[in-house]
Parts: C-alpha cells; sequence; structure tokens
C-alpha cells in the first residue's frame, strides 16, 4: 500500500505579481507549517502555522515578508510540512 502524500499541487500563477496561491494536499489531520524561504535558505514568511483538515488546502502569498513589506524580485522556496512529511516548490515573484 502506498504511503500518503502531502503535496503542493499547483502555485498559480508562478511567476507571480502581486500574489501566488499555491494549492496543496495533506494526507491526514493535523498540524501543517508552511513558510516561505529566500535562496540563502533564510525564513521570509510563515503562511500556516496549525492544525488543517486533511484534504485540498490553499494559502496565499501576497510577496511580503513577516512585517508586510514587499520582497525583492527573485526565486523563493514554500516548504509545507505535516505529521512527518514535507513538500517544496519554487516560486518566482516579479516586479
Amino acid at each position: 500500500m502506498p504511503r500518503p502524500r502531502l503535496s503542493i499541487d499547483a502555485v498559480i500563477p508562478n511567476p507571480f505579481n502581486p500574489a501566488a496561491t499555491v494549492y496543496y494536499s495533506i494526507p491526514q489531520p493535523g498540524p501543517v507549517n508552511a513558510r516561505i524561504y529566500n535562496t540563502r535558505g533564510q525564513p521570509v514568511k510563515i503562511l500556516v502555522s496549525g492544525r488543517q483538515d486533511a484534504g485540498r488546502q490553499r494559502i496565499t502569498w501576497r510577496g511580503d515578508d513577516a512585517n508586510g513589506v514587499r520582497v525583492a524580485s527573485g526565486v523563493y522556496f514554500i516548504r509545507i510540512e505535516s505529521s512527518g512529511l514535507a513538500a517544496g516548490r519554487k516560486v518566482v515573484l516579479l516586479k
């Protein structure tokens, strides 16, 4: 039997400006953490930190940091973790 998967199904649009919607699926209810990182691996913003139900979810990133300040154009990474599983995807912000 295949192991349940956490997946980032789509980032729309990508590249984006001013906002991107991230569609993801979690296999079971539990704590979910979704964060944006820059290319140096430094955290930029926490998008989700809390319990979510199993199934398809979505969040929107508006290209800002933890203080609400717009970040520079460039490549960023979204990482979603839940119940010991993780998924990542590259996102590109163009201004």
